[in-house]
């Protein structure tokens, strides 16, 4: 999988992102970098707070600096061809007082 190639990308995939605001560089790098977490049919990559140092120590910080609070997301891909399904936002939820 190629960061600048889209065709790794399901068409659910890339409306997915253009849906939610995820740049498909991002998925690149949270493929290349994120925390793997493997089901029966698929894996999915998601930024963990080691994966995360990762990226910064990958990138230059300026560049880290200016993505780090957009990879809040998680990505699925197929076992079967490493097309990637679907892509959707971290839902964080936060304990009421």
């Amino acid at each position: 999988m190629q960061a600048g190639d889209q065709a790794w990308l399901s068409g659910h995939a890339q409306s997915r992102c253009q849906q939610r605001g995820i740049r498909t560089e991002l998925v690149g790098v949270m493929v290349e970098h994120g925390e793997r977490k493997y089901t029966r049919e698929e894996r999915s990559y998601s930024m963990s707070h080691r994966a995360s140092k990762r990226v910064k120590a990958a990138m230059c910080a300026r560049i880290y600096s200016c993505i780090a609070d957009k990879l809040d997301f998680y990505v699925v891909v197929s076992l079967e061809g490493d097309d990637i399904i679907t892509v959707a936002h971290l839902i964080r939820c936060f304990r009421k007082n």
